[in-house]
């Protein structure tokens, strides 16, 4: 249920944050060693108890699935092109062009989550982190990541800098033999309908779920001559619910490759609610959620407003992902949480000459026991201690592909990196969040209004002129703070 809920809410990045500055002496090391080591007893036990529970889970989720029958299937498809583009499009989802051999990209992504405390209102920035990488991909060798510019910004908290946030590797890899390429930063395309997630519109058995109608068609001819026809096909929910989406979905008409989509889902996620159908077909105390606990994070909802992807054309046969976006919000009893992630893609060259270096993985770098994971802990630890950049291998097991990510230590050189936008992590003129000077206002803001409280209890117990004086110094020495601070933004 926790893997679901950050795949919706956060798109399935990873985000890892930490507060403050390392401590380097022995008893703090010895303490954070100790709470990884339970840690990790922990992510061993969960994991353990998930093997037991997969079996259970599919026979359930076989149970729940709706069957296709023909009356299905003759309500699916409001026109005869429409059937005929999913059919094609179904097939293209699965095959894999090995024809496809490497690639040189640039990555980009931009990751900003808000938060605010009214139904309306403007919401403030907690959170924002962009990321730069090169990417170099080869068939059979796997996939070297050079990080080349990195930083966060926190403006409601402090001793939080750019070294603190780790957006994972995911989706710096545009593109992976056999990968979805619907959903952003998904795992491997998955044939058949799955209840427990979001319901695939191209699946087999979606039809249950779905109705389909062709849309619009365009076409355009490339400099070499070639024309490319693209044909749309627009996904209506059968039932308003949170795993189904409606959207627009266009095609290749020669290939079936998905070129653009964009789509939301069809109603805002209740999470208490599935997490308590999930509980009753499990039928586990031990997920039950207190009752105590419940009045504080009650209602606890998640949304997917907008997704857009979009894929180019290269060397006039292979779609390859150009940008990804996804926006929505989450609830969490009176806080709402805004978030949008942002990727963008270049190519400076495909099956090109270049080589990649195969990318070796010892059993140490991907053991899952606590010790192995110790060690790596270890390793990135003191790795710039003796170096100018960090090295992390790791194996998605699901892709079969082998990733090797280096990081610079320089994080400063990072966070001014020509490869990052001119403008700050949350520069005045962005949508919907303030700039730093307009957050640094509404700090001294607050803290005059604190401190005129204070002012204002302790001349109290004073009466007459003398309470009259003191209260209106106090009133002058709080605007002035507050029109020098605005006036600072300009």
């Amino acid at each position: 249920m926790l893997t679901l809920l950050a795949a919706v809410v956060f798109a399935q990045s990873h985000v890892a944050v930490q507060v403050g500055k390392e401590k380097q002496d022995s008893v703090a090391r010895a303490k954070s060693d100790s709470i990884a080591v339970r840690r990790d007893q922990v992510r061993d036990s969960l994991r353990a108890r998930a093997r037991v529970k997969d079996s259970v889970r599919k026979e359930i989720r076989l149970a729940k699935q709706l069957p296709v029958t023909p009356t299905v299937l003759a309500s699916a498809f409001k026109d005869p092109r429409a059937r005929e583009l999913l059919l094609h499009a179904r097939e293209a989802r699965l095959a894999q062009d090995s024809s496809l051999t490497s690639y040189d990209a640039n990555a980009y992504e931009r990751m900003s989550v808000g938060i605010g405390f009214k139904r309306i209102g403007r919401d403030r920035l907690l959170m924002r982190s962009e990321r730069a990488s090169h990417v170099m991909w080869q068939r059979g060798n796997g996939a070297v990541i050079d990080v080349k510019g990195q930083r966060s910004a926190f403006p409601m908290l402090e001793g939080v800098g750019t070294e603190d946030v780790d957006l994972g590797s995911d989706t710096d890899i545009p593109y992976a033999p056999g990968r979805e390429t619907l959903w952003i930063a998904g795992d491997l395309a998955k044939a058949n309908v799955n209840e427990n997630e979001i319901i695939h519109p191209l699946a087999k058995g979606a039809e249950a779920y779905y109705t389909y109608q062709s849309g619009d068609s365009v076409s355009f001819q490339l400099p070499g001559g070639q024309r490319i026809e693209l044909r749309e096909l627009r996904i209506r929910p059968r039932q308003p619910k949170w795993n189904v989406a409606v959207g627009s979905l266009w095609f290749d008409a020669a290939t079936g490759h998905l070129v653009r989509a964009v789509y939301r889902m069809a109603q805002e996620m209740d999470i208490m609610a599935v997490a308590k159908e999930a509980n009753e077909e499990e039928h586990d105390p031990d997920d039950d959620i207190p009752r105590w606990v419940k009045p504080m994070i009650t209602p606890m909802k998640a949304n997917l407003s907008a997704v857009t992807v979009e894929y180019g054309l290269h060397e006039g046969r292979f779609w390859l992902p150009r940008s990804q976006t996804i926006e929505g919000n989450a609830q969490v009893s009176f806080m709402r949480v805004p978030f949008k992630l942002e990727q963008r893609y270049t190519y400076s060259s495909v099956n090109g000459p270049e080589p990649v270096p195969d990318v070796a993985i010892a059993v140490m770098d991907t053991a899952t026991d606590s010790l192995s994971r110790a060690g790596r802990r270890e390793r990135r630890r003191d790795a710039c201690k003796a170096g100018t950049e960090r090295v992390r291998r790791q194996v998605r097991s699901d892709e079969n592909l082998r990733i090797l990510i280096r990081t610079p230590c320089d994080t400063v050189a990072l966070a001014h990196s020509s490869e990052l936008p001119v403008r700050g992590a949350y520069a005045r003129g962005t949508t919907g969040v303030c700039s730093a000077a307009a957050f640094g206002f509404m700090g001294t803001a607050f803290h005059a209004i604190q401190s005129h409280r204070r002012t204002l209890q302790r001349v109290r117990g004073r009466t007459g002129a003398r309470r009259r004086v003191l209260d209106a110094r106090a009133s002058e020495a709080w605007s002035r703070r507050l029109v020098a601070q605005w006036r600072a933004i300009g």
